[in-house]
């Protein structure tokens, strides 16, 4: 858990998104909503917007833009599995498992 953040529960993912470029992917899970979403987060306002941009002159709409809004530090959030089945937690993390790659990997290819 995030200190001050006790509404959610969250883990980076490592990828090729190198630090220089400020970005990161995190597993996120609301524990309001009992979902599990992916974020595409910027490390600062700049970040953001730069990678906004780009993706919405390249994205064509793919990924739905997070709002530009203060302390909002996320570009694009995900959905992973809106009611997860905890009850079945090998087919759930193969699940979220796939889920990311896929993302990382449409990523990976609009930001180079």
């Amino acid at each position: 858990m995030y200190q001050g953040q006790m509404d959610v529960t969250f883990f980076a993912v490592s990828s090729k998104l190198k630090k220089d470029q400020g970005l990161k992917i995190m597993i996120m899970y609301i524990h309001e909503k009992t979902s599990f979403e992916i974020w595409l987060v910027g490390r600062n306002q700049d970040i953001q917007n730069e990678y906004r941009q780009l993706f919405k002159e390249n994205d064509a709409n793919k990924n739905t833009l997070s709002p530009t809004a203060d302390g909002v530090r996320s570009i694009i959030e995900i959905s992973l599995d809106e009611h997860p089945d905890f009850h079945q937690p090998k087919g759930l993390t193969k699940q979220i498992d796939e889920r990311v790659t896929r993302f990382i990997k449409d990523i990976e290819k609009l930001v180079g």
